[in-house]
């Protein structure tokens, strides 16, 4: 069995499968250059690690070495360590009544504020019952039939 195809269809069959192979090839491309940056990313990550891990065994036998060190020293000095967990201890035990006792002052004055206003409050209502008003004195000739309130004084001598 032979095919025939036209010259057009056949020039549109070409274009396509040309299409089609540039498509292939630019995603095959792309496929390449994201291995050869993975590669590369994992080389860069395993000489870190190496590097880290290095630095990491360098200071774990240096903070052994100073660690021996200062037990040597302590034990030269007659550093005692039970010693200095009792210094702690009480250490912190003063600074807990401390801030225990800054806690008891705060409530203390809090409440001499409350007992202050308190007072003023009463003070008023008392100035108030007995008809000094904020303002100044009452007129008392309402209750005091004959009274006369004192004249100003107005600075001039009449002596």
């Amino acid at each position: 069995m032979t095919w025939f195809a036209s010259r057009r269809r056949h020039d549109a069959e070409l274009a396509d499968a040309r299409e089609e192979t540039i498509r292939w090839r630019e995603r095959a491309l792309k496929a390449e250059a994201r291995a050869t940056t993975e590669i590369e990313a994992r080389r860069t990550i395993t000489r870190q690690h190496a590097e880290l891990d290095a630095a990491n065994a360098r200071l774990a036998g240096r903070n052994k070495a100073l660690g021996e060190r200062l037990a040597e020293a302590q034990v030269v000095n007659g550093f005692d360590p039970v010693a200095a967990k009792r210094t702690a201890e009480r250490i912190a035990a003063v600074q807990k009544a401390a801030a225990a006792g800054r806690e008891e002052a705060a409530v203390a004055r809090a409440e001499a504020r409350r007992e202050r206003k308190r007072a003023d409050r009463l003070q008023k209502e008392l100035d108030n019952a007995l008809g000094m008003p904020p303002g100044g004195l009452l007129d008392s000739a309402v209750w005091q039939p004959g009274y006369e309130a004192p004249k100003p004084d107005t600075g001039v001598s009449t002596s």
